[in-house]
């Protein structure tokens, strides 16, 4: 008899991350996950708690109750954390208790995984990271720079400044977030930890974590200090990339990284700078391969690499 699928829960409006990877490169092992919103989620941005009140109150044993319900047995992965409101979290955290009270297998419980400040600080003084964060705002003294500020609560392309060099700058750019109505005491302020490599590329490292598996995911290059997704291709990356994939080099302290994070779901966005391993976050969410990086001919080999192994990570996790 099968084993119960892996049920992840997303944000509605998000489940584009999981979806398009099972129905393509992942389609062998599809009937081995379900993708289902949160009960009660609105659309991105909206608040959902009322909704999820009232469904907890509804909930007379652990099981929940969703549009189409998982098998009995279904392990959970609680994912979107980030991006969950303060309101929201507490009862996130509340229905992750049902479940597990009903003996359900729980991936990112919500009062336990770190969202994006909280980690960075726990990472640094876990002696991981070189580089601290504190929050935004009048008075914030950085002990080195340059700095960056980011929104804690988002992914999108806009949620990341430009590298501030100096006080004056930094001051301007919180004066303007708070013309625009927005308290700079909402974003991060963090010290920059990167270097271009000897080919003056900046690199992107990632690598997922699920369950007890740490599969390495790509490299990313770029020009700029901030990649956000890779801009050059050549035979020269294409092995690089393949190499960091098959070999996956950083395993032992990312999963210290995710342990101290309480995180058991999420792919670790990083760079290495002299040798060490500055971890910039944790998505809980991550787009697996996006659509376009299939029509990159030049990273065919390391997309196929990766999806094995995360394939087969999944068929060891459910099993």
């Amino acid at each position: 008899m099968a084993s119960p699928p892996l049920t992840f829960l997303v944000h509605r409006g998000k489940e584009y991350t999981l979806r398009h990877y099972f129905r393509t490169w992942g389609a062998a092992v599809a009937d081995r996950v379900a993708v289902r919103d949160y009960p009660g989620v609105d659309a991105i941005g909206g608040s959902f708690a009322k909704r999820l009140e009232r469904r907890l109150k509804s909930l007379r044993t652990g099981t929940l109750s969703l549009r189409t319900a998982p098998p009995a047995g279904s392990p959970f992965a609680f994912t979107d954390l980030e991006i969950l409101r303060d309101r929201e979290l507490p009862l996130v955290a509340r229905l992750a208790d049902r479940l597990q009270e009903a003996g359900t297998r729980i991936l990112n419980h919500p009062a336990r995984s770190l969202t994006r400040f909280e980690l960075l600080r726990a990472l640094r003084d876990a002696g991981i990271n070189s580089f601290g964060v504190e929050r935004g705002g009048p008075g914030t003294s950085p002990s080195r720079w340059p700095v960056y500020v980011r929104d804690d609560r988002s992914h999108d392309d806009g949620s990341m400044s430009e590298l501030f060099h100096g006080p004056d700058d930094l001051s301007s750019y919180f004066s303007e977030l708070r013309r625009k109505g927005i308290d700079p005491r909402a974003r991060s302020l963090v010290e920059y930890a990167g270097a271009p490599g000897d080919d003056g590329l900046f690199r992107k490292y990632a690598a997922l974590r699920l369950g007890d598996a740490i599969v390495a995911c790509h490299i990313f290059f770029g020009h700029d200090w901030m990649v956000k997704h890779s801009e050059v291709f050549n035979e020269s990356t294409a092995r690089e990339e393949l190499d960091y994939v098959e070999t996956n080099p950083h395993e032992e302290v990312l999963r210290h990284a995710f342990e101290i994070a309480g995180i058991e779901y999420g792919r670790a966005d990083y760079g290495v700078v002299d040798g060490r391993v500055e971890i910039w976050e944790i998505n809980t969410n991550p787009y697996l391969i996006r659509p376009e990086y299939t029509r990159q001919e030049e990273r065919r080999e390391v997309l196929r690499a990766f999806a094995e192994r995360f394939n087969a990570a999944i068929e060891d996790f459910v099993r």
